[in-house]
């Protein structure tokens, strides 16, 4: 992909981004109905009306879009895509139900299995984070979801990851017992430590600046849920690994279910893990 094509990509993935964020916001300040889907997790209309948006305006790329709130077309037909968007319009549906601001809109570029795109914004919290390959890692905040795309960019920040003390991260709504028991190895080997929590991908966000070092991931997680969490992680120098093999976590995988991982921020040495 042509420098002139991928940001032009970028551009079309910020306007969704934003748009959801608008969309997600006037939900917000209603008295929403939730409803169960098929596979026991909540979906609301802000998860529908913002998934509209993004694939609306995604559909600019002629690239496929892999999203939560819709079925996906069989590995078969998109094993062989060399890009592909991976979005989850609304990352975070209990901590928005929850009303505590914990939720973000989540679009990623893949290309050949890996992200190189990855913007997230957290509407409630009125920030976001953005990072392109070769570009780097930037993030900012806005008074106002009313603003169009060249005025976010410039309002962003490019983030220097530095780790100043060692935080261990973990999910406010999903953490279980394999991941207590390696989040339990990572304090033994940093006594020091401290423990936080997050809702939706504002985990990896914190890795991604290196205001968290560690987050394990043990228990059940959609590619949605990560890819644009990884984009960030991995421009801004970090690596997110499957917690087997220590390679880098792919997508577009016959199976959307991502294995467990472990995400280090930029300046932990992989080889350093438990």
């Amino acid at each position: 992909m042509k420098n002139e094509e991928l940001e032009l990509f970028f551009l079309s993935a910020m306007e969704a981004a934003i748009q959801a964020s608008v969309d997600i916001m006037e939900v917000y300040k209603t008295d929403f109905d939730v409803v169960q889907k098929s596979d026991n997790s909540p979906v609301t209309l802000a998860d529908q009306t913002a998934d509209d948006s993004i694939r609306k305006i995604l559909a600019s790329t002629s690239e496929y879009v892999l999203s939560e709130e819709q079925t996906p077309i069989s590995f078969e037909q998109r094993r062989n895509l060399k890009y592909l968007w991976i979005v989850d319009p609304l990352d975070g549906t209990k901590e928005f139900i929850k009303r505590n601001g914990e939720f973000t809109v989540n679009i990623a570029l893949i290309k050949n299995g890996h992200p190189i795109i990855g913007i997230i914004t957290a509407p409630a919290l009125n920030k976001f984070y953005w990072a392109v390959q070769g570009k780097g890692l930037y993030n900012g905040e806005v008074n106002d979801w009313n603003i169009d795309v060249d005025d976010l960019i410039n309002g962003s920040a490019q983030v220097d990851a530095k780790i100043n003390t060692v935080k261990i991260i973990g999910s406010r709504s999903h953490a279980n017992s394999d991941t207590q028991n390696y989040v339990n190895l990572l304090k033994a080997m940093h006594p020091t430590s401290e423990i936080i929590t997050r809702g939706s991908s504002l985990k990896l966000c914190k890795v991604a600046t290196g205001e968290a070092s560690f987050y394990p991931r043990f228990s059940p997680i959609n590619e949605w849920d990560i890819a644009a969490g990884t984009a960030l992680v991995n421009i801004s120098g970090g690596r997110v690994l499957d917690a087997a093999t220590k390679h880098p976590v792919m997508f577009n995988k016959e199976n959307l279910l991502q294995p467990p991982f472990i995400a280090i921020a930029n300046g932990i040495n992989p080889e350093t893990l438990p």
